[in-house]
């Protein structure tokens, strides 16, 4: 081998290795998602803003939720609140149906909404949104971790 091809296989290892070091922190993350439905207060919030976000993002007349089994009584209780919510944001009553079949119990937490029969789908699990943070954050992650890349332009 000639030394070009040590140089580039070495710098293909440390990236490897650099983009394993995130993948571990985002996975310690997921890990800990569950840890957040142990504040039964703090988790009611959350649970009500994921429900008029998915709402928002949906603007349909009808839409059904899934939650966790564990949630199904958290989900009715914010309800109103949701509702009110959505009206006075759109001026558009909705009506919410709660399925029947609830999400994996494995599930963090959070809400899958649908509507039109299954035709729309918005998932607003914690694991889901947190996938969406790390996609989005994933260069800003890489410069806190190992600093700014002097040969990159523009951040992905």
């Amino acid at each position: 081998m000639d030394v070009a091809q040590l140089k580039n296989q070495a710098r293909m290892e440390l990236m490897k290795s650099k983009e394993d070091s995130v993948d571990s922190i985002l996975e310690e993350a997921k890990n800990k998602l569950a840890d957040v439905a142990q504040d039964r207060t703090k988790y009611a919030q959350i649970m009500e803003l994921l429900l008029i976000q998915g709402l928002l993002a949906l603007l349909e007349p009808t839409v059904t939720i899934r939650c966790k089994e564990t949630d199904s009584c958290l989900v009715e209780t914010i309800l109103p609140r949701v509702l009110d919510a959505y009206e006075s944001i759109t001026g558009a009553p909705v009506d919410l149906k709660i399925d029947d079949t609830n999400l994996e119990p494995q599930c963090a937490g959070g809400v899958e909404l649908s509507a039109q029969g299954g035709q729309l789908y918005l998932s607003n699990t914690l694991e889901s949104r947190l996938d969406l943070l790390a996609w989005q954050a994933r260069p800003e992650i890489r410069d806190i971790l190992f600093g700014r890349n002097p040969n990159r332009m523009f951040a992905d």
